[in-house]
């Protein structure tokens, strides 16, 4: 069956960004057989999206500028049901290549145990230069991103089954959406992307990375380019309250009362760490999370119910796909070394 794409370009307020994303969506060499772009922009009186999208043949929609991703895709497939959608994820700053889609249809077509597929992601005007391909775990189960910025010389090309990835211009078939119940509205901006992928493996399905579609992602969010209340804190926090999340839901439950109250204690002996290392950036984004995570631990247990539902595996069986403490300990040795060189 050939699968029907349903692009989904979610914007907000990256104007000029989108202008790239909806061109480069224009022209792919395998088009998405509907695409529908969905504002959340803060300024409502603009009309410069809404006539681009026309211009382009795009659907387009206003939503509230408070409106999260998982509103947006449940809009873009509400009254749909094509045999063999696919949702094509598509934030305004990540501009595809000419043939991306047409290299992830490929991938998927040919494995139809793949639920989930995610494309290389390239630095924004970088061409050669990796942002990021898939995600994973640490040991701690932190969120841990084993190949970025890193200059591309086709070393990751044989990557194929990844353990998560990153939802800019994630393909995802709609009938596993639905399964999981969409992403978790539980989980912090930073931690749903890993979440979902995460529960999609534990529900038997597989995600995978295909190396030969290239994107362009700028990471306004992690660059600290968008607004504040789009990830509810600072880049920073935002990253240590996605690690707390990720413990809590995929931690041993046996473990997870002591780590609760022990969470404001760890802010703090983490903080002093950071001193200790020259990094008083992180004090705050340490201390407030670990207090985040212990006044909010009922959205955690949500987490975990939600998790629960769909679970075929347990998370153990997924070791393989982990990073191990080897590959933590170098590649913070290495970001170290880049940030004092």
């Amino acid at each position: 069956m050939n699968a029907f794409v349903t692009a989904v370009v979610v914007i907000h307020d990256a104007d000029e960004f989108f202008i790239a994303t909806a061109k480069a969506l224009a022209n792919q060499t395998r088009k998405p057989d509907h695409t529908l772009v969905i504002d959340s922009g803060t300024n409502p009186e603009t009309n410069a999206n809404r006539e681009l999208s026309a211009s382009l043949g795009f659907d387009y929609i206003r939503v509230g500028s408070d409106s999260k991703l998982q509103d947006s895709i449940q809009a873009a497939i509400s009254g749909s049901n094509h045999p063999g959608q696919w949702l094509w994820i598509l934030h305004d700053d990540s501009a595809p290549s000419p043939t991306a889609l047409q290299e992830l249809v490929a991938a998927v077509e040919l494995s139809p145990s793949v639920a989930i597929a995610g494309p290389k992601l390239i630095k924004w005007q970088q061409l050669r230069m990796i942002g990021q391909l898939g995600l994973t775990l640490t040991p701690g189960n932190a969120p841990f991103s084993p190949v970025s910025s890193q200059f591309d010389q086709g070393q990751h090309d044989d990557i194929d089954d990844v353990m998560a990835v990153s939802t800019a211009a994630a393909l995802v078939r709609a009938d596993v959406f639905d399964e999981l119940g969409g992403f978790d509205p539980a989980a912090p901006p930073l931690a749903a992307d890993i979440d979902f992928s995460v529960r999609a493996r534990l529900a038997g399905h597989r995600v995978i990375v295909v190396p030969k579609a290239h994107v362009q992602h700028a990471g306004l969010s992690l660059t600290g380019k968008r607004e504040r209340n789009w990830l509810g804190a600072s880049p920073k926090t935002a990253l240590r309250r996605a690690a707390i999340h990720l413990r809590f839901t995929y931690g041993r439950a046996a473990w997870l009362p002591l780590f609760w109250l022990a969470l404001p204690l760890i802010g703090i002996l983490r903080a002093v760490l950071q001193i200790s290392r020259k990094r008083p950036e992180l004090i705050w984004a340490e201390i407030s999370s670990a207090i985040w995570g212990f006044f909010t631990v009922g959205r955690r247990i949500s987490s975990r119910r939600l998790r629960a539902k769909t679970s075929k595996l347990q998370i153990r069986e997924l070791r393989s796909l982990r990073a191990s403490r080897a590959e933590v300990r170098s590649h913070r040795r290495l970001a170290q070394e880049h940030e004092e060189a």
